[in-house]
């Protein structure tokens, strides 16, 4: 699931379409990708001039390398007076190592620096692919389990990726500057463990003066850890 202004966009595996609902009141405004998604799991999505850039990622089973093409769908909605329009952009997915993505989750888009990360969990990696479904590259190996779920911290062109090494006995986040996609840093809670999903905000609230980044713990509970405290970590490295 991808939160956007007021609208909530869903990922229905089984369903495989997306759903997209209208926040707070949770009002269902439609549905998409029924024709195309086989089995979708994660989402992102952001503002253009057209509406919204929706990409997600598709992990159907695949026998060989040469199958790995359609891993990513890139839809474009907007929301009308009647519900959701939506159409089909591009589906891509490299065929050839490095670039294959081999068992895909969780992805997130920066189109300031055209930049979308891809958690694969096969290979143990984050693989860098721009906008228009081109590979770029694979990002640091730093992983000792599988990379899961990502979010980004910004300021002006400034930042920092943020992605989880779900491992079950205690999970580390990892930190990459924004730009280089350079490893920064390395964090983990006292008991936050097996993470999947995550999600970070930059607003105030409550005792978070800098906002929180948010980390599922063994499919029970969620951590919450202050972006001070993470911040102090980066600059201490």
């Amino acid at each position: 699931m991808f939160v956007i202004d007021d609208l909530a966009v869903v990922v229905e595996r089984d369903n495989r379409r997306i759903q997209v609902i209208r926040l707070p009141d949770r009002t269902p405004l439609g549905t998409f990708g029924q024709a195309r998604l086989r089995k979708p799991y994660g989402c992102t999505v952001f503002r253009s001039y057209f509406g919204y850039e929706l990409f997600v990622t598709d992990d159907y089973d695949a026998s060989a390398v040469s199958e790995l093409d359609e891993r990513v769908k890139h839809y474009r909605f907007t929301v009308t007076e009647t519900g959701i329009d939506a159409s089909h952009v591009n589906t891509f997915g490299a065929t050839e190592k490095p670039g294959a993505l081999s068992e895909v989750e969780t992805i997130y888009a920066d189109p300031v620096y055209n930049r979308l990360a891809i958690a694969d969990e096969r290979a143990s990696s984050i693989k860098l692919y721009d906008l228009a479904g081109n590979f770029v590259s694979v990002g640091p190996t730093v992983f000792d389990a599988d990379p899961e779920g990502l979010d980004l911290y910004t300021d002006d062109e400034d930042g920092y990726w943020l992605c989880t090494d779900q491992i079950d006995e205690r999970s580390r986040f990892h930190v990459f500057d924004r730009d280089s996609f350079d490893h920064r840093a390395t964090f983990r809670g006292e008991r936050t463990a097996d993470t999947d999903g995550v999600w970070l905000t930059q607003q105030e609230f409550g005792p978070f003066s800098e906002g929180a980044f948010f980390a599922v713990h063994a499919d029970r509970s969620v951590s919450a850890f202050d972006w001070e405290d993470i911040e102090a970590i980066v600059d201490d490295d």
